[in-house]
């Protein structure tokens, strides 16, 4: 290990003090939590399950925040935890992108497409699902009933459009 010496503004060392980083409790021990958390954010870049573990971490205060505001008023959505479950892979999904040639480049496409696409249609479901019952498991039990009368109507138009053998594949 080398010892480097740096001079910083008053502010950012007021602010560097203020952070909360587990385990670290001297300046020397932020400082080396924070490079370390910027290089595995770097790595990650270029790797999906990183990228994935480094936004769940970037999500960790809302969802702290979140589960201490149920715990306290005793309430749960299943909708906004269905939402913050998916975001991070589906955000993985688009920064994790490795670079490819113009050879590959169709593929790689048609891939991220699809990748995407089942990430999102499979939140999509998850959310419809809930929707089933007469209370949905929200906060706001109505959250999602001003968007059935369209999605409903969509799904009509789709089957309609739609040989039934294409909507009748297992996923």
């Amino acid at each position: 290990m080398q010892t480097i010496s740096v001079r910083v503004p008053d502010d950012d060392l007021e602010w560097l003090l203020g952070i909360d980083v587990a385990g670290a409790r001297s300046p020397s021990d932020r400082i080396r939590s924070l490079i370390a958390a910027s290089r595995r954010q770097s790595e990650g870049m270029a790797d999906y399950v990183a990228c994935v573990a480094m936004l769940r971490d970037f999500l960790r205060p809302f969802e702290n925040m979140l589960g201490t505001a149920e715990r306290r008023h005793g309430i749960h959505s299943e909708v906004v935890a269905a939402i913050e479950q998916s975001l991070p892979e589906m955000m993985a999904e688009t920064i994790a992108f490795a670079p490819v040639n113009e050879q590959e480049e169709r593929t790689a496409l048609a891939q991220v497409e699809s990748n995407l696409a089942a990430r999102t249609m499979r939140l999509c479901v998850r959310l419809l699902r809930m929707s089933i019952t007469q209370s949905t498991p929200a906060y706001d039990p109505a959250v999602l009933d001003p968007y059935l009368p369209e999605i409903i109507e969509l799904a009509g138009i789709i089957q309609g459009r739609r040989p039934s053998s294409t909507l009748n594949k297992e996923s």
